[in-house]
């Protein structure tokens, strides 16, 4: 086991990006707080601009520039071009009012501008081209690289990255710190800083590191080191000193800033014998606590996870806490217009029900013509009971697919990671994989493989938080505290 340091300590006076600056357009008014748990508790049903600062000073500033802009944007003139598809006459307006009244009951192209000669030239291009011209951003030929910055915890290896689908494959199950970029420089300059201080630091604050002495930058770590067999501990301020001597016996890390604290913590271990360790499972959100090692090594069997070492209950919850708050942060940012989502389920007892939704979780089936009159009351396609769930999961992904395919959409969210990882990339056993299942295997390879190239994306979402889950196994967070048993 290895110890994984997940929040850095907020008391370090030389520490950056602990200023949240949050602005409300609606009001023109804004607050600064130092804690992001705070912080997004004042933004939840809030619309607001919100951006994280290495200095208060920033903070405020960035903020009244945003009342600023704030008042700009509300006051600039606006241009409404107008087209009339029975007469092709044009018009261009500036009141919004004048703009309802010229189309009333009308067939019109509107659109609105910044200016008056984009809104000529919009007019212009429909009369040569005889329809609404908007050009809408295309994904595929103007979809601008992004470049991905990752540094290995444990090894302290950095590598730059590209593909999104690699970085899946690159930092599954490693601990890591991985951010994205706009060009390769930045990453470059984002993980030398990242390798001198260990951190996670915010992509917005590297050139405040790299004005400051390195003397400042590099904090010293001590980490101390408790042996659970042998009962042996000792502080070391190499992480690959200690990595070894868990590989060669079983005990646990844990890291500090002081060599005292790491000293009283090893003495503490060896008085009391007694260890809390708090395990976070990445897949399913949950997480429990034990202080039982063979227990431990039970729990974690092929299971991807992370372990952290405390001397209370309290202090090994809280890390669950904030550890769940973050992964599920993660993966809400899936939770947007551009993706579809699918998920099958049972829980009706009418047999596997699939279903493919936006991510306000509202049925996308009837944007498929073929299935018209095949979509259910709940606007699910039943499979009939097959009791094969898998092959349910795949089904959902096959249509997503064909949606996404058809209507220019990008990125598509799952919770079956068999299908997405495995089947959908043909990472079969093909003995035991059904005939039929082979056959839509293979569709799906061939959709999959026509969506990546044209710059799609297939990602892994929690079943909590998957807007197309039919509702039957929603997870709530529960930690459990298991507990050795007496049998003296």
């Amino acid at each position: 086991m290895e110890y994984i340091e997940y929040k850095e300590n907020r008391n370090n006076q030389n520490s950056f990006g602990e200023y949240y600056a949050i602005y409300f357009p609606k009001t023109k008014e804004y607050i600064i707080v130092e804690d992001h748990l705070e912080a997004d508790e004042l933004r939840k049903g809030n619309y607001n601009l919100t951006q994280k600062f290495t200095t208060k000073e920033e903070a405020i500033n960035w903020a009244e520039n945003c009342k600023i802009e704030n008042f700009v944007e509300a006051n600039a003139k606006k241009f409404y071009g107008i087209y009339f598809r029975d007469t092709s006459e044009s018009l261009i307006l500036t009141s919004p009012e004048e703009v309802s009244m010229a189309i009333y009951k009308r067939s019109t192209y509107c659109r609105k501008f910044l200016s008056k000669e984009k809104a000529l030239e919009w007019i212009k291009q429909i009369k040569e081209c005889g329809k609404d011209v908007i050009k809408k951003t295309s994904k595929v030929n103007e979809k601008k690289k992004k470049y991905y910055g990752i540094y290995f915890i444990n090894t302290g290896k950095e590598i730059i990255l590209d593909s999104s689908i690699d970085v899946m494959q690159t930092v599954k199950n490693s601990p890591t710190y991985c951010r994205k970029f706009d060009s390769e420089e930045k990453a470059l300059e984002w993980l030398k800083i990242v390798k001198k201080t260990g951190k996670n630091i915010e992509p917005n604050t590297v050139k405040a590191y790299q004005n400051m002495p390195d003397s400042q930058i590099v904090s010293q770590r001590y980490y101390g080191v408790y042996l659970i067999e042998s009962q042996k501990s000792f502080v070391t301020n190499l992480i690959e000193e200690a990595n070894l001597a868990i590989k060669k016996e079983k005990g646990l890390i844990k890291k500090f800033r002081k060599k005292q604290d790491a000293i009283n913590w090893t003495i503490e271990c060896e008085n009391s014998k007694r260890i809390y360790c708090a395990i976070f499972f990445t897949d399913e959100l949950k997480g429990i606590i034990t202080f039982n090692y063979e227990m431990r090594e039970l729990f974690i069997k092929d299971k991807p996870n992370i372990i952290r070492a405390f001397g209370t209950i309290m202090e090994a919850d809280k890390w669950l806490k904030n550890l769940e708050h973050f992964y599920r942060k993660e993966m809400e940012k899936l939770l947007k217009e551009d993706t579809i989502f699918f998920d099958v389920g049972t829980g009706r007892g009418i047999g596997e029900e699939v279903r493919v939704s936006d991510f306000e979780g509202n049925s996308l089936l009837n944007k498929l013509e073929e299935y018209t009159g095949l979509i259910n009351q709940y606007g699910n396609y039943n499979l009939g009971k097959i009791n094969n769930t898998n092959y349910g999961e795949l089904y959902g992904l096959y249509l997503a697919l064909l949606i996404a395919l058809r209507n220019n959409i990008y990125k598509i969210a799952g919770d079956s990671k068999t299908v997405i990882n495995q089947w959908s990339k043909g990472e079969i056993i093909l003995s035991k994989i059904l005939p039929y299942e082979q056959e839509l295997i293979y569709k799906v390879i061939d959709l999959r493989k026509e969506f990546e190239t044209k710059g799609g994306e297939v990602c892994y979402i929690n079943a909590s938080l998957n807007p197309a889950d039919l509702g039957f196994h929603k997870n709530k967070r529960k930690v459990k505290v298991i507990e050795e048993v007496d049998n003296s």
